[in-house]
């Protein structure tokens, strides 16, 4: 659940940057919050993630994954199971260490740190990729950060036929999330805990607008968010 620095306030970056170090180094879940009231999310609930993602990028032995804000690499391991390589990218140098560390998982995988537009707009080779996701980071983009990373995926990663964009913050889920506790204007603020909230409506325009078509999912009822998420298959637009 990790934060662009370039993107989003230099204080916000810091605080993730902080919450990886303070954690211990085999702390994988809760290196990137993915809690529960403190406590890291069930392996069954990973397991549901998974095979959401998975299914949703329809990965195959061939594919090369193209992981953006991808933390630890304890999500990204899972996913390059299926592919043929792939790259996980992060602005965080102590969670890029540690998934060097834990999830290299063979020589078709690397982690770089990097930050995510700076790397989509200045990556050689961009062509090799052929499925892209982005998990549980898109809320810490602000709008037209999130538009200009969809905008440049379809331009130069011209062979990603899937991008997957997990565990969006569902606009229409904000009062109920919030209940009495709602503040004005939070929906747009990426330096937020939960970051933007997108409408399904406007998440779709700007896939349109930016060269792809996008079907809306959502997680099973089991799952722990998913009264407040949702998730974007993105594919390109035919011309």
């Amino acid at each position: 659940m990790t934060a662009d620095k370039d993107i989003i306030p230099a204080d916000l970056a810091a605080m993730y940057e902080n919450i990886a170090k303070n954690c211990d180094e085999t702390d994988f879940w809760g290196q990137v919050r993915r809690t529960v009231n403190g406590k890291p999310v069930p392996e069954e609930q990973i397991a549901l993630i998974i095979d959401q993602m998975k299914d949703a990028l329809d990965l195959q032995a061939d594919d090369i994954l193209l992981d953006i804000c991808c933390g630890n690499g304890a999500l990204s391991a899972r996913f390059f199971e299926d592919c043929a390589g792939g790259l996980g990218i992060d602005y965080s140098q102590t969670l890029i260490g540690v998934a060097r560390k834990y999830f290299s998982g063979g020589p078709g995988v690397a982690y770089d740190v990097g930050e995510a537009l700076d790397f989509l707009e200045n990556a050689a080779d961009p062509e090799r990729f052929t499925k892209a996701v982005i998990y549980g980071s898109i809320s810490y983009f602000p709008r037209e950060a999130a538009r200009s990373m969809l905008r440049v995926l379809r331009e130069r990663f011209t062979g990603v036929s899937r991008f997957v964009v997990g565990n969006v913050a569902d606009l229409a889920q904000i009062h109920a999330f919030f209940a009495d506790q709602y503040e004005d204007g939070i929906e747009d603020r990426a330096d937020s805990a939960i970051g933007v909230w997108w409408s399904r409506q406007a998440f779709e325009e700007m896939a349109r607008d930016t060269g792809w078509s996008a079907e809306i999912r959502r997680m099973p009822d089991t799952f722990y968010a998913s009264h407040y998420r949702f998730d974007a298959v993105l594919r390109p637009a035919q011309v």
